[in-house]
């Protein structure tokens, strides 16, 4: 059985990224009309700066895709399987693919593939259904795409995959 895993897809990352929440939502109806598992991973911030601030809207998970998740489990930590019933989840869903959409891309989603993989989930990422709220600023590397470039090394590690919409076979109706 397959599972879709939406991390930290929040109002407080989205900054007008209305293309990667409405293809959020298209995927993840696709998993629930084929009796697979939805999750939507939430960030709980206790940091009154941050964006996700547990008490501010920028913590909150857009309703539409809500209505398409099976469970939401909050985190605190980049690694979705730390100190939350993740594993469990999957586990008793009986769960062998997980594939995994959301934000960070350099964080939580790289943390969370390499945790599920070391776990003997076969894992693949949506690279174009991940985003970052950081730039090549960030990381003072001018033209860095910190999206194409960890998925390009996950995708080369072989332990994981990293794939596009229109390469998943089952997304082929989106």
């Amino acid at each position: 059985m397959k599972s879709l895993l939406i991390i930290d897809v929040q109002n407080g990352f989205l900054n007008g990224q209305d293309k990667l929440v409405e293809d959020t939502v298209k995927l993840a109806k696709l998993f629930k009309d084929n009796n697979d598992l939805v999750i939507a991973m939430k960030h709980i911030e206790e940091n009154e700066n941050d964006p996700i601030y547990f008490e501010s809207d920028g913590a909150n998970i857009p309703d539409k895709i809500l209505e398409n998740v099976d469970e939401v489990i909050e985190k605190r930590y980049p690694i979705s399987f730390k100190e939350t019933n993740l594993d469990d989840v999957l586990k008793s869903h009986n769960i062998k693919e997980l594939y995994i959409t959301g934000f960070n891309m350099e964080f939580c989603i790289l943390f969370t593939s390499i945790s599920a993989a070391d776990r003997g989930y076969e894992v693949t990422v949506i690279e174009d259904l991940c985003g970052t709220v950081n730039g090549e600023d960030a990381y003072e590397m001018p033209g860095l795409d910190i999206v194409d470039f960890l998925g390009t090394v996950m995708d080369w590690s072989g332990v994981m995959e990293n794939k596009y919409l229109e390469e998943l076979e089952f997304s082929k109706d989106l």
